[in-house]
């Protein structure tokens, strides 16, 4: 039998777009930088189609996985200080279990 190497834990995604790749970088590298997040994906040239002001809208944005063990306050506040749009999303989805040394990975990399 296998032993599991996976724990729960309070860590999170915090799930947010770009405008712009330019953007996407500075915020990534900022949150990382500040110790608010471990690792940021960037997911290139993602399709939005949403509504916005009462009309349908499309852009081409990048999207960012912020894997992180801060709290989601911090993070979406760093988020929002930097984003140039209106209102931006910022998503926080709990990662509900991970291997032990990943976990580890994100407390000593994010505070």
């Amino acid at each position: 039998m296998l032993k599991a190497d996976f724990h729960m834990t309070d860590k999170r995604i915090v799930m947010t777009t770009a405008g712009s790749v330019d953007e996407a970088r500075r915020i990534a590298e900022t949150l990382v930088d500040r110790k608010l997040a471990a690792c940021v994906n960037i997911v290139p040239k993602v399709v939005s189609i949403y509504r916005w002001k009462g009309k349908v809208e499309e852009a081409e944005e990048w999207l960012l996985w912020v894997k992180t063990a801060a709290p989601f306050e911090h993070v979406r506040d760093a988020i929002l200080e930097m984003h140039s749009y209106e209102l931006p999303e910022c998503l926080s989805i709990s990662i509900e279990a991970g291997s032990e040394q990943y976990l580890k990975w994100l407390d000593d990399s994010s505070q």
